[in-house]
């Protein structure tokens, strides 16, 4: 195969991926309002075009079945099916298998998918309407797809010129507009001249519209080089056609594209570029800051800081930029919800509904990739244990449908993600019950504990108040799953709680994890950073102002307790503060709702880090997040401190 049409296959993959995880919301939409013909006409679109370029490439099972689906889709438009919940399910299983049968393609396996069974329940869905689908002989390359839509079935008007085939007007308007001069088309003169069909040119376009879209405007290939890659010309025949193709008297200007397609890896080179920039300006300003005050009146110093000023700006400036290339709309991970939501409610005979909210909202790649597997987990606890059936719920005088808003913001340097349901919310008095009857507490302990940190226990491994163990939830495994990939991303997890009313779970994660803002401090001769984000105030204390209750050093501060954690023993130090010196500071930093103070002995101010990852070893279980090069050339650790004391935290 050549490497032109393993372009043309990949720019389909692309495209066709993009097509289909966008179907899956438009049905679970469509199921809710019915009758938006709008939606309808969209979703028969695109299963058209999947059918059109698949049977161009001669993928003749993905052909089979968007053929079947695009014609339950047509009787479904016209009203002769009624979209119940059930013919829902076997339209959204054809839309699962062409996923499979993608991953085949993309694969290059060859690997033919056993069709029998989704094509007996598509065929048994169009005979509700009283006529067979697939009376006509199976789609093949020999026969193009736009010529096998059953004899009975007149085409779509809205893809009437699709389904039968546009005029040569028509063609010579379409191909006039993605060619930068005016001249007579191609694909018109082969049509004249017997060598392909009007079909097959409009199968070409199609294809070209999809790389068209995907890629830089200086790739896409001409419909001559399609129609030649496919086989359905010779090269001979398409220069034959070009010696007939007559100059316009007048030029178009040429059409620039607006985007360009860039490898992830290339961005992640750029970054790491930019992040070894912030390192080196921050040596530089070091270096600077102490030129000046060793040479106050050397005349070449001043031109000197004022360079590093505007370096400074630059780097600033590029990082930024950099950081946006990376920024992906968080609509990648919510579009997923609404199917799964709606197939979870079905299982569980629950009456659900999902709202988005946010999808707008940018989030650095690296984070997109990694909160999917915790939004699941939420979602469908909030699915599961929150929405309550819908007997239960109209017997409480609530709606027999339940709620769930998954929803994102942005509130100062973090994301803020929401999943709010109107359910049962959680019994903490159950729950109480439940840490005791573990062992994790005693009745007087908990007592002394606030709602929110009883509701923390939720988070310990193997803790589930799920009464009975099924396919969705009530093994324990979840949760701390969740807990543990927030803190590896530097967010932070809470909820929020009534019962009765309902539960929401908030995760603050921060815009990007390459660089961040960090609090430097010092004990003994060591230096570490610790993250920002997670500071709330320094405090100067003395000796005196330590307390110990039942074995736990404890400050008050503002007429609250807040623990005490030395870091110097945490790392085996040994310091003035360790041996009792007078002359020491709190870092006071809170990890969900829980404050802890972190006591140090210097503090040496904000800077800004880029974090390092650490070769060989397994930081996430000793509270370091990386390392960083300071401004004066020394490697620093970075702390995680929601994992470096999280053993403490339920103490």
């Amino acid at each position: 195969m050549s490497d032109e049409m393993d372009e043309i296959i990949n720019d389909f993959l692309i495209e066709t991926t993009e097509i289909v995880e966008d179907l899956s919301q438009k049905f679970v939409e469509l199921e809710n309002d019915k009758d938006n013909q709008d939606l309808v006409n969209g979703i028969f679109r695109s299963v058209h075009t999947i059918k059109g370029a698949s049977g161009f490439l001669g993928f003749n099972q993905m052909v089979q079945l968007t053929h079947i689906t695009e014609s339950v889709l047509k009787k479904i438009k016209d009203g002769d099916i009624p979209l119940t919940p059930a013919v829902m399910d076997v339209i959204l299983g054809s839309i699962d298998m062409v996923k499979v049968l993608l991953e085949h393609i993309k694969a290059k396996d060859g690997i033919e998918e056993d069709l029998t069974d989704i094509l007996a329940m598509l065929q048994g869905v169009y005979e509700q309407a009283g006529a067979p689908a697939a009376a006509e002989p199976p789609p093949t390359l020999q026969a193009p797809p736009e010529q096998v839509v059953p004899a009975e079935e007149p085409a779509p008007d809205d893809a009437a010129a699709a389904s039968s085939g546009p005029s040569i007007e028509e063609l010579d308007a379409l191909m006039e507009a993605q060619s930068n001069q005016m001249l007579k088309p191609v694909g018109e003169i082969l049509v004249e001249n017997g060598a392909v069909t009007t079909d097959e040119v409009e199968d070409a376009l199609k294809i070209q519209t999809i790389i068209k879209e995907s890629v830089d405007v200086g790739e896409v290939p001409k419909v001559g080089d399609i129609l030649t890659a496919t086989d359905k010309v010779s090269k001979e025949e398409v220069k034959k056609a070009l010696t007939k193709q007559p100059q316009a008297e007048k030029e178009k200007p040429p059409q620039l594209e607006q985007t360009i397609r860039v490898d992830v890896e290339r961005l992640d080179n750029v970054l790491n570029l930019v992040g070894e920039l912030v390192l080196a300006r921050n040596r530089l300003m070091k270096v600077v800051s102490n030129l000046e005050l060793k040479y106050t009146d050397n005349a070449d110093v001043a031109p000197l800081a004022e360079l590093t000023a505007f370096i400074n700006l630059i780097t600033t400036d590029l990082q930024l930029a950099v950081m946006k290339t990376r920024m992906q709309p968080v609509r990648k991970v919510f579009n997923k919800f609404p199917r799964m939501v709606r197939d979870l409610a079905r299982s569980l005979k629950k009456d659900v509904e999902l709202n988005l909210s946010g999808e707008e909202t940018e989030l650095d790649k690296s984070i997109i990739e990694e909160i999917g597997d915790p939004l699941v987990h939420l979602v469908r606890n909030s699915v599961d244990h929150g929405i309550e059936m819908p007997e239960v719920r109209e017997a409480e005088g609530k709606p027999r449908g339940g709620t769930v808003l998954l929803s994102a913001y942005q509130e100062g340097n973090n994301i803020v993600l929401s999943i709010e349901d109107d359910g049962k919310g959680i019994d903490v008095e159950m729950l109480k019950g439940k840490i005791v009857e573990k062992g994790l507490g005693t009745p007087d302990e908990l007592e002394r504990l606030s709602t929110k940190e009883i509701l923390d226990y939720i988070f310990l491994p193997g803790f589930s108040t799920a009464k009975v163990v099924s396919d969705v939830s009530g093994r324990g495994v979840g949760m701390d799953v969740v807990k543990t990939n927030i803190s590896k991303l530097n967010g932070t997890i809470t909820i929020e709680t009534e019962k009765g009313k309902g539960s929401k779970f908030l995760l603050r994660l921060p815009l990007t994890l390459a660089i961040i803002q960090a609090l430097m401090v010092g004990v003994g001769t060591e230096v570490y950073a610790v993250p920002l984000a997670s500071v709330v105030e320094t405090v100067r204390i003395d000796q005196s102002n330590i307390k110990t209750i039942r074995g736990q050093e404890t400050v008050i501060l503002r007429n609250e307790i807040v623990p005490v954690h030395r870091l110097a023993n945490k790392f085996f130090i040994p310091t003035a503060s360790a041996n009792g010196g007078n002359k020491m500071y709190l870092v006071v930093i809170v990890i969900g709702e829980k404050k802890f103070g972190m006591m140090v002995d210097k503090l040496f101010g904000q800077e800004e880090v880029v974090i390092k990852s650490i070769e060989g070893f397994s930081s996430s279980s000793e509270g370091i997040a990386g390392a960083t090069i300071t401004g004066d050339g020394k490697v620093v650790l970075i702390l995680d401190p929601a994992v470096m004391f999280v053993g403490d935290l339920h103490n």
